[in-house]
C-alpha cells in the first residue's frame, strides 16, 4: 500500500479522483440526466396506482403520448418541440403531464396508451405483480415450506431450461444459518467462531 504522501501524487489516484469528483458534481447539478435523455417517466394516477412510460427517440411515441394524455397542444409546444428541449425541460413537462394523468385512474390512461401504441406498463405493488396474468401464466412465484417460517411464497429463476423449471429447490437459509460453516471453511477453528459469536462480531 502507497503512503498517503505517494498516494495523492499517484496519476492513476489522480485519474480516479478527477472522474469521481466529475462524476459527483453531475450528480449535484443535474440528477435527472439519464432519466431524462431516456424519456422515462412515472406517474401516479387518480387511483393512486402508478403508471411508467418510455418514450423513447421516435417523434411518434411523444405525439402519442400527447393524444393519449389530451395534450395534443404539447407537440408544437416550442419548450417540448424537439427531443432535445424535452430532454432540456425535462421537469417541466413531467409536472406538467403528471397534473393530467392524476385526474384519472391507472386503467383510463393504460387504455388510452395502448390505443396510441405508447410503451408503457403499470408499476405493481407486490401484491399486483402475484395475480398478473402473464406472471401466473408462467408460474413465477410458488409456495414452499421453510423449517422455521412456515408456509412462504418463494420466487423461480427467470430462466427455463429446455423449457421447463429447474427442479426441487431448497428453502432461503435463515439469517446466521450457514455463518459456522463459512467461517470453518476460511479456517476458524470452533473455539474461535465461539469467541466470535461471544463478542457479538457474528
Amino acid at each position: 500500500m502507497l503512503p498517503v504522501e505517494e498516494l495523492a501524487r499517484d496519476e492513476r489516484f489522480q485519474r480516479v479522483r478527477e472522474a469521481y469528483e466529475i462524476g459527483l458534481t453531475m450528480l449535484k447539478n443535474k440528477p435527472l440526466t439519464r432519466v431524462a435523455n431516456s424519456h422515462s417517466f412515472a406517474w401516479r394516477c387518480s387511483d393512486g396506482r402508478l403508471v411508467a412510460i418510455q418514450l423513447s427517440s421516435l417523434p411518434k411515441f411523444w405525439q402519442g403520448c400527447c393524444v393519449a394524455f389530451e395534450r395534443p397542444d404539447l407537440v408544437d409546444d416550442p419548450r417540448f418541440a424537439t427531443r432535445d428541449l424535452r430532454i432540456q425541460n425535462y421537469v417541466e413537462l413531467t409536472k406538467i403531464l403528471g397534473e393530467v394523468i392524476a385526474t384519472k385512474p391507472r386503467a383510463y390512461w393504460m387504455a388510452a396508451l395502448e390505443a396510441n401504441d405508447v410503451p408503457f406498463a403499470p408499476v405493481h405493488t407486490i401484491e399486483e405483480v402475484q395475480d398478473d396474468p402473464q406472471v401466473r401464466h408462467m408460474q413465477t412465484f410458488y409456495q414452499q415450506r421453510h423449517p422455521t417460517e412456515g408456509e412462504i411464497t418463494a420466487i423461480h429463476r427467470p430462466v427455463l431450461i429446455d423449457g421447463e423449471r429447474e427442479g426441487e429447490t431448497l428453502p432461503p437459509p435463515s439469517l446466521g444459518e450457514h455463518t459456522d460453516a463459512a467461517l470453518a471453511e476460511l479456517g476458524y477453528s470452533r473455539d474461535e467462531i465461539e469467541r466470535l459469536r461471544s463478542a457479538a462480531v457474528i
